[in-house]
């Protein structure tokens, strides 16, 4: 869930309760300024504060991370788990594997650049595996080392210019 200020102690509690009963994963995202969510920087809700509500009232085993963007935890008290993702304050570029394939055939290797292979037409010839293979490479390459928030993490008193839509969410004509 998109977490944003406003939220109570007790909203996040019912959440992570979900996890304690059932064997799933309840995860925690800082609101992000995404193109149509409505951005603003007064609504942005620190990934720590969540975290510390969670551990007050639960015990937390730490889970291997490896390359995953959510810092997970198994909850001691049921069969289920918590996971914390903090795109802005607490940035994780430097271990982010993600590629995404846009609605119009491209591999961006960032949410948040304007970095793109475009394999549609590529896809639509129906070449040899490895031509896909080289694409996908190609794109893997061009990863940048990180986005606009990993040299500058999120301050409260950061510009509002900072944060502009991302590439990756807009319209796309034709």
């Amino acid at each position: 869930m998109v977490i944003m200020q406003g939220l109570t102690q007790k909203e996040i509690l019912e959440y992570v309760e979900m996890a304690r009963i059932y064997p799933l994963e309840v995860r925690f995202l800082e609101f992000m300024p995404l193109c149509g969510s409505g951005w603003d920087i007064k609504k942005v809700l620190p990934i720590q504060k969540v975290r510390a509500i969670v551990r007050e009232h639960y015990d937390l085993e730490p889970l291997q991370r490896d390359r995953e963007v959510a810092e997970s935890y198994a909850l001691k008290e049921g069969p289920g788990r918590v996971g914390f993702i903090a795109s802005l304050t607490e940035s994780f570029c430097d271990s982010c594997s993600r590629l995404r394939l846009t609605a119009n055939g491209g591999i961006r290797p960032c949410l948040f650049s304007d970095l793109e292979v475009s394999v549609k037409d590529l896809l639509r010839a129906e070449p040899p595996d490895n031509d896909i293979i080289q694409s996908i490479r190609l794109a893997v390459q061009m990863k940048p080392a990180g986005n606009m928030f990993h040299k500058k993490p999120f301050e409260e008193n950061q510009d509002e210019k900072t944060y502009r839509d991302t590439p990756m969410i807009r319209f796309v004509g034709g």
